[in-house]
């Protein structure tokens, strides 16, 4: 008896130990599944790693084109924008209408899924280089205009304009000359030279092509184009002075174009040219001494002057002259004694700007004088010298060529008066003596 009841205790206690040992092992089950499953099986049902937002700092993003929603999601996730790419990509995913544009975008680091997709779409966001190239720029010019509005060095431009090929021009174009259409452009973040240049020479050849050019007459139809664009000072002037070089080439006759002479001489911001310049027949670029139009464009041509080229103002005119300067009045003239009797009446005009100009040349040569100590009497005979010299040029010369050549004969006059050496006269008085 006393033996069944001591089994019996054993019996008990053994249960009870196997049952706190039960109770045991599930406790420590539920506190591993609480420390390790519960967690994962909350983010199954929480979503994709996100940031709180807004952001801090600044990055630049570049989205590609032809990059899909995964891969801007991926290259954003690595400049840590967002904490993950699922986040990103879940609500393209959820909003078929969000359409990503290729371009660089000015974001903050570890922003919001959202946030980012927000700031993508927001045109304010996107970083764009502007530039605006004016009609007739050549082509240092454009590129110093490029330098200055999107920071490529000018030095990538010439180098990428050396290799013509990639670019797709006429066989008969020597240069880009004429090629780069003057507008305004915008291009992204991160852009080349030869991005910028392709971009500017398919917008000329679209102008063309719209124009109903042929390929083969484009280079003709710019270089054309380009002296119309220089030369004519009004815009209703354009279609005439067209018709003025058309007639002339018509008849052989040469077309005597101060500008294309100047460019030829690498003088690209003026049209004076002197005597010899203008004789010196080894300029490809010189229309006085070399019959036809010149080898090539001197400058950017828009769509008024491509239009002028290839359909000129109907009219028998061989010659035009600028009368009055500052408003560009243009007379046009079918013989050269009706040309003559244009450039008499712009000669007055001519003659008070040389007046002018004399007048301040005299005063610079007296002071001058002064301060090397000459005497009195010394002053007044150089006064009377500057008055005969210029009385004698207006006599002689009419200030013919329009006001353009008063400079250079009156700066001549004072480099005389002020002893410069013959080889300085022009680079030290010519500039001085310009009208304006």
């Amino acid at each position: 008896m006393a033996g069944r009841r001591a089994r019996e205790r054993k019996q008990r206690v053994r249960r009870r130990l196997i049952g706190g040992i039960i109770a045991l092992v599930v406790l420590v089950g539920v506190g591993i599944a609480a420390a390790w499953g519960i967690p994962r099986i909350a983010d199954r049902f929480s979503g994709p790693e996100d940031y709180p937002g807004p952001g801090t700092g600044e990055v630049v993003v570049q989205v590609q084109s032809g990059d899909n929603g995964y891969d801007v999601a991926a290259t954003l996730h690595e400049q840590d924008v967002i904490a993950s790419a699922e986040a990103f990509t879940d609500i393209l995913v959820a909003d078929p209408s969000i359409q990503l544009q290729p371009g660089a975008y000015r974001l903050m680091q570890q922003m919001s899924a959202q946030g980012a997709v927000d700031a993508l779409v927001d045109p304010a966001n996107k970083v764009e280089l502007r530039v605006t190239v004016p009609e007739g720029y050549t082509l240092p010019q454009v590129y110093e205009r490029l330098e200055r509005d999107i920071g490529i060095p000018q030095a990538e431009f010439l180098q990428a304009a050396g290799d013509l090929t990639q670019f797709a021009l006429p066989e008969n174009a020597i240069s880009l000359e004429g090629w780069l259409f003057p507008a305004t452009y915008t291009f992204d973040e991160g852009v080349t030279a030869v991005d910028v240049l392709t971009t500017m020479v398919e917008r000329q050849r679209e102008a063309l092509e719209s124009a109903g050019v042929a390929e083969a007459d484009q280079e003709r139809v710019l270089i054309m184009a380009s002296l119309v664009q220089r030369e004519a000072r009004l815009p209703d002037d354009f279609g005439r002075v067209a018709r003025v070089f058309q007639n002339r080439l018509d008849v052989n006759m040469p077309l005597q174009s101060d500008a294309t002479v100047a460019y030829g001489t690498g003088n690209l911001h003026v049209v004076t040219t002197t005597a010899e310049e203008r004789a010196d027949a080894s300029n490809p670029y010189n229309t006085y001494a070399n019959p036809g139009l010149p080898v090539g464009p001197i400058g950017a041509p828009g769509d008024a002057a491509i239009q002028a080229a290839l359909a000129p103002t109907e009219g028998a005119w061989l010659y035009f002259v600028t009368v009055n300067p500052e408003t560009g009045e243009t007379v046009f003239s079918e013989t050269l004694a009706e040309h003559e009797v244009g450039v008499a009446a712009g000669g007055q005009d001519d003659l008070e700007v040389g007046v002018e100009i004399a007048v301040a040349v005299q005063s610079l040569a007296l002071e001058a004088q002064r301060l090397a100590g000459v005497d009195a009497g010394r002053q007044v005979e150089l006064h009377r010298t500057v008055e005969r010299r210029h009385a004698h040029l207006g006599a002689e010369h009419g200030f013919i060529q329009r006001d353009r050549h008063v400079g250079t004969d009156i700066g001549a006059i004072a480099a005389e008066l002020l002893g410069f050496a013959e080889p300085h006269r022009d680079q030290r008085v010519a500039g001085l003596a310009q009208p304006g």
